[in-house]
Formats: C-alpha cells, structure tokens, sequence
C-alpha cells in the first residue's frame, strides 16, 4: 500500500480512536508528509512494504544533518514508530522496520547552579520565626 495512503489512515486513527490532540495529530502529518517524501526523494519508496530499517535511520540522520534538533528528530522518530506499530496491527506489514531504530542521544546539559555571590545573598536574607520576616 502506498504511504501515502496508509498515513491518511493513521492520522485518522489517532485522532478518531485515539484522541490525540489537535497539535499531535497535525505535527504527526507533518512528520510522516516529510518522512514520505524524503522516501519518494532519495530511495524512491511509495509503498509502506518497501521500508526498512536503513531508509529509517537514513531519514534521521538526514535531519540531524540538516540543522534539527536531536529533540525534533526524536519526534518525529515517536511518529515513524507509531505509524509502523499501527500497520503492524493492522497486518499492513508483517515486520515493523522501526522497531529496531534507536532514538538519538540525547544532548546533555549542564545543570546550572548559585554562584558564590548568590548563596552569600542569599544567606544574607533576612530570618525570623514568622512568615512574614521570610
């Protein structure tokens, strides 16, 4: 079956049966429109048969190369992965290629903290037994 075809499905699937949420649903079309025509574009796949793993991880890779967020791509994979659960239960596809595609690492961040300056302002504040003194 076509992607195409199969996403309109889904996206009615999930906000008829599912109840997503109107942004959820909107961001989910969007994810699977970019995933299909990246597909259509460089592996020249227009059926949901003919993904597999690789054209996955290809299409993530391709938006980490191209400036998005490992967040946004995360997302987007959440989609992709949905959207293969859901022709998996259908009996669309036998074999779901997303299961086997990991999420990107995650960036870390450094947690921030209270300068010196700031702990001694902040140990300078004034003290009493009401509330009112805090």
């Amino acid at each position: 079956m076509k992607i195409i075809n199969c996403s309109r499905d889904f996206i009615q699937y999930v906000k008829i049966e599912k109840h997503f949420s109107p942004y959820t649903v909107k961001s989910y079309r969007n994810d699977l429109e970019q995933f299909a025509d990246y597909l259509e574009s460089e592996f020249e796949i227009i059926t949901v048969e003919d993904v597999d793993f690789k054209a996955i991880r290809g299409f993530l890779g391709s938006l980490l190369r191209g400036g998005f967020k490992k967040s946004s791509a995360e997302r987007k994979l959440a989609a992709i992965k949905s959207f293969f659960a859901y022709l998996t239960k259908r009996g669309i596809v036998k074999n779901n290629p997303a299961v086997l595609v990991k999420s990107p690492r995650k960036e870390k961040r450094v947690p921030s903290f209270l300068t010196q300056r700031d702990a001694a302002r902040l140990m300078d504040l004034p003290q009493g037994k009401k509330p009112t003194d805090v």
